[in-house]
């Protein structure tokens, strides 16, 4: 179960998590300027959100198994259109018809989360395990060389069908659950927007800061220690402190450590920087995804929130692109940090 899980979760977050490394491949494929590829990235964003959305309430249903399988294989079929593509128009396709099929997986795997027994424990080893194929993915994408980024993708998408059948497949409820407050949903989806649009453009920032691209990509993947600290200590203190105390403490370590991540304070405040905010984020998340598993256990209310927060990364990317440019790191850092403070404050309605 847990290995279908990290699969799920791996792949449904691949497009946000892989992006750092995915624009870049964008910007030398085609020669695309910052804003042309942010506009692209929001675009597969924008699929895993819309796909995840529609198959939130399917996936409180039995089929989960199913579900997942054929957004593999969309999913699949859109990376090697993409990997194949000679010009913009049909990479836009194949990162359309890649991300919808991702949003199906997404969709089933978190709905999922909600039919275990112990949420939290879950969550924190299902994301711990997660965030460390995603570290070894963003090592090894660009190593695989410009454009075959997309066709190692399509052979995880590939690999990961067997393990489909052990999801958990019933809700832990008879009853499915109502249709989310959209002030919950609107927290969510501004929560991942603060934290997707630094992240996609993680790999810029490292370099204006004097680092070279080989350096930046190490230390991406290296950032890979804070969410495993982030994922393992995250239960331990929310027993100790209580969800909400624990959900506040991981909202102003976020705001801080993103600030500090785009200002270009030089190699080694962008690297402490990666990595607390890396832990920080997984930490948080890993509460929200535990408690809309506590409060609806048919998982209607997790895959709704998974979808919100896929919106957040799609937009995230899209409003970083002319902040940063027009704007600055300064304003660009106080903006994010500002949205991360007004995003967890409705969501702390679920602790």
């Amino acid at each position: 179960m847990i290995a279908a899980l990290v699969a799920g979760i791996t792949l449904g977050t691949a497009g946000a998590n892989m992006m750092p490394v995915l624009l870049d491949d964008f910007v030398a494929r085609f020669g695309l300027s910052p804003s042309t590829a942010g506009l692209l990235a929001a675009g597969q964003l924008l699929a895993v959100a819309l796909a995840t959305l529609a198959f939130a309430r399917r996936a409180t249903r039995p089929g989960r198994a199913a579900l997942a399988q054929r957004g593999l294989l969309l999913a699949a079929g859109g990376a090697v259109t993409a990997a194949l593509a000679a010009g913009p128009l049909l990479l836009i396709l194949g990162n359309l018809v890649f991300g919808a099929g991702l949003g199906a997986v997404y969709a089933a795997t978190t709905a999922a989360l909600a039919a275990v027994a112990d949420p939290d424990r879950t969550a924190s080893l299902s994301i711990g395990i997660t965030v460390i194929t995603t570290a070894l993915l963003l090592v090894a994408v660009p190593m695989a060389g410009p454009g075959n980024g997309f066709p190692l993708l399509a052979l995880c998408c590939l690999l990961v069908l067997p393990l489909t059948p052990s999801l958990p497949d019933s809700p832990t409820e008879a009853a499915r659950g109502a249709r989310p407050p959209l002030v919950l949903l609107l927290g969510m989806g501004l929560l991942a927007a603060a934290s997707q649009g630094p992240w996609s453009y993680a790999a810029i920032l490292g370099r204006d800061t004097g680092l070279p691209a080989d350096a930046v990509t190490g230390i991406l993947a290296l950032s890979a220690i804070g969410p495993l600290a982030g994922a393992a200590l995250s239960p331990l203190v929310a027993r100790r402190l209580g969800r909400g105390s624990t959900m506040l403490l991981l909202m102003a370590g976020q705001a801080v450590s993103m600030v500090l991540l785009v200002l270009g304070l030089g190699p080694a405040v962008f690297t402490l920087a990666a990595v607390l905010w890396q832990a920080f984020q997984v930490a948080l998340l890993i509460q929200l995804l535990a408690a809309g598993s506590e409060v609806d256990g048919s998982g209607h209310l997790v895959a709704m929130l998974s979808g919100a927060g896929a919106i957040g990364n799609a937009l995230g990317p899209l409003l970083a692109g002319p902040l940063l440019q027009y704007g600055g790191t300064l304003t660009f850092g106080a903006a994010a940090a500002l949205a991360t403070v007004l995003a967890t404050l409705p969501l702390l309605r679920m602790a």
